[in-house]
């Protein structure tokens, strides 16, 4: 059987995928508009929240979202 807490840390995980997949057609409008951008990083919370921070060829931030 499982803990509550496993049930809560997948549920926490589900949201978080939920939520990135969600932002992908935010950040491919922010790609067309801005062709600095070369990569993506995506940092989790331990609860539950998430940055994504579009970064240029040198891996400076250009652009990014808190959610």
């Amino acid at each position: 059987m499982h803990a509550p807490d496993d049930y809560a840390a997948a549920f926490a995980a589900a949201l978080q995928v939920a939520a990135i997949n969600g932002v992908r057609g935010l950040l491919a409008a922010e790609v067309e508009d801005n062709p600095d951008v070369q990569a993506v990083c995506v940092v989790l919370g331990a609860d539950g929240s998430f940055e994504v921070t579009a970064l240029n060829g040198s891996g400076a931030p250009v652009g990014g979202y808190a959610f």
